[in-house]
């Protein structure tokens, strides 16, 4: 290695040399660098041939202020670059006032103790003192104006005061150095890179709550600074404090500040971190491995948190991230291995860099058993908690609008999942089942209260996707006017879920919102068009399921009578109503939309008002009609196709308007019932076709021969008529005629 070096040492020798235009000559024990021009001197180096540099120089040489060469004077104002560079005997030196620079290395690895540097020295160049390993007193001169890196490092300096002036410390200034106190000028605001790494006896450092900028492991392994104070800080370099063992407080102002990876790393000792109000970026496993914290408070204005950024800080217990407007980046595992039991999540989270991805954030934090969701959060991106098995409790914030897949999944021991009210939890939209914390089993409180009834305010407009679904413990839901939509699934999997109530109001039931609710008893329902005119998106989008029972106004519909004015009946919004035995469509219909009465088993008669044009799939999917009655003149068209068939079959009676009967029979859709017969609809239609001696029907007069009971299809009691009197009915309209314990079905041609 020493040969190596000698042979450098050799070569710069050579080049430097070569470059030189100046003079050199020898006066007393010392070289020089003459110039003719200036009348100045620079003291340079005398290396041999094998690379040692003044051999035989006495321990202390007094640098003179001017020397004589022939009858020629020179001021002395340089100490060359590696002017006594490796000349470790020397242990003391005389420095004239006449200097102004000591160049780079110039003292390198010498036996100095001690150096006054005079007040005329501007400039001390990279590296002039290093390695000078007996260095303990350096006095500096209020006139310097420029140190070069690593001017000090590895020599023995316990205290150093730096000149007013400088604005910025230099890269590695006194590094590696048993340094205990340093007074940082007013003037400085940056601190380079390493510039005091490894002084483990380092424990104060005077005025750096000044300071704007810390350099890459600037104070690394300065293992005896206790509390630090950065003020002004604005950006902290990589590992600037890694394995500062002793550190226990840190406080950081109010300016924008960036703290690089690793900038506080293994800091075992730090218990509190006070960020301010500045802070915008943590770098990756920038408080690693930090085992004395055990709260955490991150401060709004923080948009980034890097990978691992606390990791391993095995003393941790809270988290709190601080309610903000702004998107907070999270990167991979920013807690991983904390056992904090407590997270406060007041903020949006994306993945690092805007990404979606942000399974790895929270999921290997595997002993948080609260979590509580700001007003501030408006969305839960995916898999964010997926598999947090010692989560027991959330608190959802008022303003959450959406929840992504398998946000979370497999969190198998949530019980209580609070929110400040039904109306706030209703709007929210979760991507999937497994989206809903509720879908694992846990139950929804509301002011402590367990919700077992879903009653929303006239305020809400909508029910979100999947926003109850799979929520055992729901048996009532009320739907107000004010909501127009139901998301999708909303109340998949309620199994529990008995009694429905819609208030009137058109409303849009999303695909499968009650899919799997095989335990729906009753719906009540106030306005009969509005229900009508809602859109089931699939059969599963209505609460109809078999067994339930339909009430409008309070009566169970067994008849309907649907109201004039209608002009089509939606899709799917009678399907497998098992209660239902005779539909009549009024005239002002034109369209059945598919599977509006699939599935009604019971369903026996149906009659057709005369404008209907078309009927759709599945629309009549019953096998127990038995009487079809169609008084449109041009036969309606519907589906035959053996999957979407409108009819379950063709057995059915069929009743059409007299002269039509060809036109039924040949026509590609009705052709395939077997029994159609014509009927004059002007007067009375009886449905079970036998004689009727109790009453009689002329125009749309009733005479009465026994007494009467004249009902809507609704079940609604129109009037009692003693027997040898007349009422008048109403035109074109279905009336249930009950005497003597018979009920007649009747209609009144206009």
């Amino acid at each position: 290695m020493d040969s190596y070096r000698n042979l450098l040492i050799a070569l710069l020798l050579i080049v430097s040399n070569f470059l030189s235009n100046a003079e050199k000559v020898q006066v007393g024990d010392l070289y020089y660098e003459i110039d003719d021009y200036s009348l100045t001197a620079k003291v340079t180096h005398n290396f041999d041939e094998e690379g040692y540099n003044y051999v035989g120089l006495p321990a202390h040489i007094d640098v003179p202020q001017s020397i004589r060469v022939g009858e020629t004077g020179y001021t002395v104002t340089a100490i060359g670059s590696r002017a006594f560079e490796t000349c470790d005997g020397l242990t003391s030196v005389s420095l004239p006032n006449t200097l102004t620079s000591i160049g780079s290395s110039a003292f390198d690895f010498c036996g100095l103790t001690s150096i006054v540097i005079p007040e005329s020295v501007k400039t001390i160049g990279m590296h002039s003192f290093r390695d000078c390993f007996y260095l303990s007193e350096i006095s500096l001169p209020e006139s310097l104006e420029k140190i070069g890196e690593g001017a000090f490092s590895s020599t023995a300096v316990h205290t150093i005061t730096l000149p007013e002036g400088m604005v910025e410390i230099p890269v590695n200034l006194l590094s590696h150095t048993p340094l205990e106190s340093i007074t940082l000028p007013a003037s400085v605001s940056a601190i380079g890179d390493y510039a005091f790494s490894m002084c483990g006896n380092l424990k104060e450092i005077h005025n750096i709550n000044n300071i704007e900028s810390i350099g890459k492991e600037s104070f690394r392994e300065c293992k005896s600074i206790g509390y630090l104070t950065l003020t002004d800080i604005k950006e902290i370099g990589n590992a600037a404090f890694k394995d500062c063992a002793s550190l226990i407080k840190v406080c950081f102002g109010d300016s924008e500040l960036t703290i690089g990876e690793d900038a506080f790393a293994d800091c075992g000792s730090i218990v509190s971190l006070d960020f301010g109000n500045g802070l915008v970026s943590i770098g990756d496993n920038a408080f690693s491995e930090c085992e004395g914290l055990t709260e955490l408070w991150i401060p709004a204005n923080v948009k980034r948190i890097g990978n691992y950024a606390f990791y391993n800080c095995m003393g941790l217990r809270s988290v709190t991230l601080e309610d903000g407007d702004a998107s907070l980046q999270l990167g991979i595992s920013p807690f991983a291995n904390c056992p904090f039991i407590y997270l406060y999540l007041g903020r949006n989270i994306q993945g690092l860099n805007g990404s979606i991805l942000t399974s790895d954030i929270f999921t290997s934090d595997k002993q948080l058993e609260k979590l509580v969701i700001g007003d501030s959060v408006t969305s839960i991106p995916r898999k964010l908690f997926s598999g947090s098995q010692s989560l027991r409790e959330i608190w959802f914030g008022k303003n959450v609008k959406e929840v992504f897949s398998d946000a979370f999944a497999n969190c198998a021991n949530l019980t209580k999942v609070e929110c400040g009210s039904i109306d706030s939890w209703s709007k929210i939209c979760f991507d999937y089942a497994d989206s809903n914390p509720l879908s694992n089993g846990a139950n929804l409180y509301v002011d402590s209260r367990l919700i077992t009834k879903v009653s929303l305010s006239s305020e809400a407009t909508a029910i979100g996707s999947n926003a109850f679904a799979g929520y055992a413990p729901l048996t009532e839901l009320e739907i107000p006017e004010s909501v127009v939509s139901i998301g999708e699934q909303a109340f998949f999997d309620c199994m529990n879920l008995e009694t429905v109530t819609v208030r009137p109001g058109k409303k849009a039931y999303g695909d499968g919102a009650f899919l799997s609710c095989p335990n729906v008893r009753e719906i009540y329902c106030y306005d009969l068009e509005d229900w009508v005119n809602s859109r089931f998106e699939t059969m599963y989008s209505n609460p109809i399921t078999a067994g339930t029972k339909f009430y409008l106004d309070g009566d169970l519909l067994t008849t309907f009578e649907l109201p004039e004015g209608l002009t089509e009946i939606g899709a799917n919004c009678f399907s497998e109503y098992g209660c239902v035995t005779d539909v009549v469509i009024p005239e002002s219909i034109s369209i059945i939309g598919d599977y509006a009465f699939a599935y009604c088993n019971n369903l026996e008669a149906v009659y057709i008002g005369s404008h209907v044009g078309s009927i759709g799939k599945k629309a009549f999917n019953c096998p127990n009609i038995k009487t079809i009655v169609s008084t449109a003149a041009i036969p309606p068209v519907f589906s035959t196709k053996s999957t979407t068939a409108s009819f379950a079959d063709y057995t059915a009676k069929v009743y059409v308007p007299r002269g039509c009967l060809e036109a039924y029979k040949s026509n590609e859709f009705w052709k395939n019932f077997a029994d159609i017969e014509e009927k004059d609809f002007s007067g009375v239609e009886l449905v079970d076709d036998k004689v009727i001696r109790h009453f009689q029907i002329e125009g749309n007069m009733l005479y009465a021969f026994d007494k009467l009971e004249i009902f809507t299809l609704s079940g609604y009691r129109v009037a009692v008529i003693p027997a040898d009197t007349c009422f008048a009915l109403t035109d074109g309209t279905c009336h249930i005629i009950r005497c003597n314990g018979k009920s007649y079905k009747i209609i009144v041609g206009k």
